[in-house]
């Protein structure tokens, strides 16, 4: 099939883009550069971090604390570093201390100290020269620097993976024990160390694993529930008031099979952003948020156990054996002749739709008496006087009906005029529709009942 070419100009077409609703109140927190505020079901490495860099804050100079953390990817190693610097740094702030925190990941540079440690060095002098030096000159450049300005550093070299790959224990050795060559001056660096694969430790030599395995932080993999609750706080964030039903949460969260190890590679993780396609997209393309989901994980290679959307399960028909297949066809559609004509069944009764006490469609203004005759359209109309709009499963939930009760009565009050409906892919959200005449005087009037139940037991006590 052919698309049709779109004759509206260009303007048009992002005005009109531009100009209809939107289910997001803020897109930062589903980026993948966003750092949340809080780090839930991660609070007590976060406490042993504070705990371990406490001397920084209180003597400085005096420590150098080292932490090595190890974990699967999407664990939360890298965020809980950056929340950890984040805060770190703005302590030290209100403490008037001089304390940064640096972030570099090793992959990004190819694994190479030199590059790593001239990164670090342009953070200070923007100007410094670009060749001309080699690492271990660079690493005591570095500590005079910080000596200089009186500065202390909290480095995390992430993905630290390909630098022990690439150099292996040489680069880690002189990171961990370059001070132990300045012997009486303050101690102006600190390490935090992450890795992917803790086995990679066996690479180093027996020195350098010592130093780095006194702090270890492991972080395992979040559980469903865990997941879960990340995804609700990110939704409440990201997406206007109820707009995303619980079971798109349950869905996402649910634990798909781990993946193989080939996929976990940094590669795959940094494209995300730029190899997803849009979920909004595929949602109103096929009227499914569960299938724009799956939409986008097709484009994204090796994504994490814990955050894959599963595939929807194929659903097999079990063929019957061909003769019992046979015996069944002739069973149910016996051989027609004149003796024996095929017997024929009465049609089941139909619903009319025209029924007053069913629906309220053919009509303009239905009476009062029909939109009030149904306890159920009764308890949407109260419970959408007292919130803006929600969607259709949580009206369902808040009333107590069923959903296709629900769904039915809001469809008879939205022909009516009385709710007004709003499509958001699969999402339907619904609110009273008070530019109609019909529609604000019940609202007020339930607002005003709902207010005068509220003062009978007051004013009777009085």
């Amino acid at each position: 099939m052919i698309e049709k070419t779109s004759l509206s100009a260009p303007s048009e077409i992002v005005r009109d883009a531009l100009s209809k609703p939107t289910i997001f109140k803020d897109e930062g927190p589903l980026s993948l550069e966003w750092l949340p505020p809080r780090l839930p079901h991660r609070e007590n490495q976060l406490r042993f971090l504070a705990e371990l860099f406490r001397s920084v804050i209180d003597k400085p100079g005096t420590t150098s604390p080292k932490v090595l953390i190890t974990g699967d990817i999407g664990t939360g190693k890298t965020v809980l570093t950056q929340r950890f610097g984040t805060d770190m740094q703005r302590t030290a702030k209100t403490l008037k201390l001089n304390l940064a925190y640096i972030h570099v990941n090793c992959r990004e540079y190819r694994g190479s100290l030199f590059m790593i440690l001239k990164r670090v060095l342009q953070t200070f002098t923007p100007q410094f020269p670009q060749r001309g030096f080699s690492s271990e000159e660079l690493l005591h450049i570095l500590l005079d620097q910080l000596e200089d300005k009186k500065l202390h550093v909290i480095l995390t070299l992430d993905e630290a993976d390909s630098l022990i790959k690439a150099e292996g224990s040489t680069s880690l050795y002189n990171l961990t024990r370059i001070q132990e060559e300045r012997p009486g001056r303050a101690v102006r660096l600190s390490l935090i160390i992450i890795l992917r694969e803790i086995k990679n430790l066996d690479d180093l030599d027996r020195s350098t694993q010592s130093t780095l395995q006194r702090n270890v932080i492991r972080l395992d993999h979040y559980t469903t529930p865990q997941l879960e609750n990340i995804l609700r706080e990110r939704a409440e964030l990201a997406f206007k008031e109820a707009t995303v039903p619980e079971e798109v949460l349950n869905f996402i969260a649910d634990p798909a099979p781990q993946p193989s190890r080939e996929t976990h590679t940094a590669s795959a993780g940094s494209g995300f952003g730029e190899k997803q396609c849009n979920i909004r997209h595929y949602g109103r393309c096929r009227d499914s948020l569960p299938y724009g989901l799956r939409g986008a994980q097709r484009n994204v290679s090796g994504p994490h156990a814990s955050m894959e959307v599963r595939p929807e399960p194929e659903r097999y028909r079990h063929p019957l054996h061909p003769a019992l297949h046979h015996w069944v066809q002739r069973k149910n559609n016996p051989a027609r002749n004149i003796l024996c004509p095929r017997l024929s069944h009465t049609p089941m009764a139909r619903i009319n739709p025209l029924n007053p006490s069913l629906a309220l469609a053919g009509e303009k203004s239905p009476p009062l008496e029909r939109i009030l005759s149904s306890v159920g359209r009764i308890r949407i109309l109260t419970l959408l006087s007292e919130v803006e709009q929600l969607h259709l499963t949580e009206i369902a939930k808040r009333t107590d009906q069923s959903y296709s009760a629900t769904e039915r009565h809001l469809d008879d009050l939205s022909k009516a005029g009385i709710v007004e409906e709003r499509d958001y892919g699969r999402v339907r959200v619904f609110k009273l529709n008070l530019t109609n005449d019909h529609a604000r005087l019940l609202h007020e009037l339930i607002l005003k009942w709902n207010h005068s139940q509220e003062l009978g037991p007051i004013q009777a006590q009085a």
